[in-house]
């Protein structure tokens, strides 16, 4: 029970990251709106701009309805060990679902969110350290809170203004482990939302 707590709450810190702009400083310094920071282990500083992350798209996937509960098929639902109902998660302030492992220890769920506001872009005025990837052949980039390796999201830009959010977490888990875990269900997500389109 105490690590689920710890789960929930490692979720809802994250959240806030990902719902509201933040200011954000490093070392004392104050970061451009335009781009993120983040120091390697040998204190040198990498950056990704604004630019960097907003890529062309294929293609436009509006997500602007699209239930987040229907994201993961069954069987893809089952290869990553989800056994319990896709939960909508009420009062998030984005589309979001929550597909759990709960019937065995390592108690472990994805968020699969459908952010209609904001583009992947919008990451790199926040708190946490920006990695510029592909998914699927789409712009996306994986997002930790800068300075921690406690958590990982997967954003993925699918349309103007809009993206697909997927983020793994299990109690005691780092970054390095939780990233491939974002990475290999958003390539699953991008899989179902192109089927549908």
């Amino acid at each position: 029970m105490r690590d689920r707590a710890r789960l929930s709450a490692a979720i809802a810190a994250l959240a806030m990251i990902s719902l509201a702009g933040c200011s954000t400083t490093e070392d004392g310094q104050a970061v451009a709106g335009g781009e993120s920071t983040s120091a390697g282990r040998s204190g040198s500083t990498t950056t990704t701009s604004t630019t960097e992350l907003s890529r062309p798209r294929p293609k436009d996937l509006p997500v602007t309805s699209v239930d987040t509960c229907s994201l993961l098929t069954d069987v893809q639902q089952r290869e990553l060990g989800i056994d319990k109902a896709p939960y909508k998660m009420e009062g998030y302030q984005i589309p979001s679902c929550r597909y759990s492992h709960g019937s065995s220890e390592p108690f472990y769920q994805y968020r699969v969110s459908a952010n209609i506001n904001e583009n992947i872009s919008a990451w790199s005025k926040r708190n946490v350290d920006v990695e510029s990837i592909d998914v699927a052949g789409f712009p996306a980039a994986k997002f930790t809170l800068r300075g921690t390796q406690a958590d990982c999201v997967v954003a993925v830009d699918v349309a103007e203004n809009q993206s697909i959010e997927v983020q793994y977490t299990q109690t005691g888990l780092r970054s390095p482990e939780l990233c491939p875990k974002s990475l290999q269900a958003a390539e699953m997500v991008m899989a179902t939302l192109q089927t549908g389109k």
